[in-house]
């Protein structure tokens, strides 16, 4: 099933030199090309192609590339077919002659406007995509002539090869519209999700024993794994070591009264009263004992770690002395994460149509709230007293590059019915304080543009000037674009040759 496609026809003249200053009509035409792109659903087709005459082999050379990652069809069969009315031509090569690039000979039958058509087949899959309509000539040299004058001249068109565009980090977009409302940028402080953190508190007084030498915040660790201990020590007062061994005497003394008397009052020989007593204080040196066996060992009382998770906080010292229900430390999960931003007064009213978010991660990076499966839980409606700001919490799953305590980049986006010309903040290039963009011809020659910019939300700009709907730019790798573009002004011979 064909696909609809932007078919470009592009002829050029690459090199045109006078074989005789006396004879203006001999011309040695070194080399003339067409250019043919066109794009399917998952592919985009670039090729050169000699022009095309009747009874003439046509060299074509044909680029292929993924429009997922813009990398090269390393592996597939493409059909090239030159179809002129209800007949045609067509060839089909099995394999690239180097990664991405296909090399096609269509020796044309009939004069006249013909369509180009690739068929492109790899890893199971078919795509057809229409290359463009060009002429077809019964004269080899009347064909280099039409060839040449269809060449546009544009001034400080860069060439930037597939092959270089192919070895590092580029593609390109369509400019589009999208509904994009006022932004509000601000920063934000990530703590940890109410729930995926606990504190581990001391459950009697007592001095300090880490049997580990190895932990420190950071290190993860399990649940009921015993991370500290509280010993008594040489302490008179107040000493874990002598309420353990006081309660289990208290224990096993009541276990045996409890014992005789049960078996006194068997034989009725002890009151009804007598043995409730009993039974009483058993019952209740039981409990005391019980609780301070589940922890207590010959180390003294074991803390341990009630959740699964990483050490963000040891608020402790090896040797110092805590008090029953001290916190000794914080252990996060990082399985969630929330995100404070504090916003400035004045953007009280746009808060009200508060729709999504991008933050700024630490690599220095952004993404989208969408990435991090997150949701804007809470946006305040009163100033907070200490910061005389508007809180709005933004709850994210995984956190994955935000680091719990440190403040990120927060662009908070608003709703719009109203749709702008967008595009990705890697297509623009800034000099000097104006930005510029780089719009494509052909897949091998572009032109730097400036264009008018207005807000950002970190990821995209919208564009108030400079471009239209539809055109096709560089939106990742400018960069290397610009670069070519400095490399072609030092060397005016630089190309592309295959």
């Amino acid at each position: 099933m064909k696909k609809l496609i932007i078919p470009c026809l592009i002829a050029g003249l690459l090199v045109l030199s006078a074989c005789s200053a006396e004879n203006t009509e001999c011309h040695d035409h070194e080399r003339v090309a067409l250019y043919f792109t066109g794009y399917g659903e998952f592919l985009e087709v670039f090729a050169e192609a000699d022009p095309l005459a009747t009874g003439i082999n046509s060299s074509i050379l044909v680029h292929v590339t993924h429009l997922s990652d813009f990398r090269p069809l390393t592996e597939g069969r493409v059909t090239a077919s030159l179809i002129t009315g209800n007949r045609g031509v067509r060839q089909t090569v099995e394999g690239p002659v180097r990664p991405g690039i296909f090399r096609i000979l269509l020796q044309p039958e009939i004069a006249g406007e013909s369509r180009l058509v690739f068929d492109v087949e790899w890893d199971g899959h078919r795509e057809t995509i229409e290359g463009g309509r060009v002429m077809v000539f019964t004269d080899h040299h009347q064909a280099l002539h039409a060839a040449e004058e269809l060449n546009e001249e544009i001034p400080g068109a860069i060439v930037f090869t597939k092959e270089q565009s192919w070895a590092v980090g580029f593609s390109t977009g369509l400019v589009s519209s999208q509904h994009f409302g006022p932004v509000i940028k601000t920063v934000g402080e990530v703590l940890p999700a109410r729930g995926d953190e606990a504190i581990l508190t001391a459950r009697a007084g007592g001095i300090i024993h880490i049997p580990s030498a190895n932990l420190y915040e950071g290190v993860a660790v399990r649940a009921g794994e015993t991370l500290m201990e509280v010993t008594g020590g040489a302490m008179a007062d107040n000493n874990v070591s002598v309420r353990f061994q006081v309660a289990r005497s208290r224990y096993e003394r009541s276990r045996m009264d409890y014992d005789r008397i049960s078996r006194l009052a068997e034989e009725k020989l002890v009151s009804e009263r007598e043995l409730l007593m009993a039974r009483q204080e058993y019952l209740d040196a039981s409990t005391a004992y019980g609780n301070l066996s589940e922890t207590y060992s010959s180390g003294g009382h074991a803390q341990k770690s009630p959740v699964n998770g990483y050490l963000s906080q040891l608020l402790v010292e090896q040797g110092k002395y805590v008090e029953q229900g001290q916190a000794l430390a914080v252990i996060s999960g990082n399985r969630s994460l929330v995100i404070r931003a504090q916003v400035q007064q004045r953007y009280a009213e746009l808060l009200v149509d508060l729709r999504d978010a991008n933050l700024g991660l630490a690599d220095g990076t952004m993404q989208p709230l969408e990435a991090f499966s997150g949701s804007i839980i809470s946006v305040a409606r009163n100033v907070h007293p200490a910061t005389h700001m508007l809180p709005v919490h933004i709850r994210v799953q995984g956190g994955r590059g935000l680091v719990p305590g440190g403040l990120t980049d927060v662009y908070l986006k608003t709703g719009t019915d109203l749709p702008v010309l967008v595009v990705p903040n890697t297509s623009l290039i800034e000099e000097q304080g104006n930005f510029f963009v780089f719009v494509q011809n052909h897949p091998e020659r572009f032109v730097k543009r400036e264009v008018q910019t207005g807000q950002t939300d970190g990821i995209q700009t919208v564009i108030t000037g400079g471009l239209a709907e539809g055109e096709r730019i560089v939106t990742r790798g400018a960069v290397m674009v610009k670069m070519a573009a400095s490399a072609g002004d030092l060397d005016p011979h630089s190309g592309h040759v295959h």
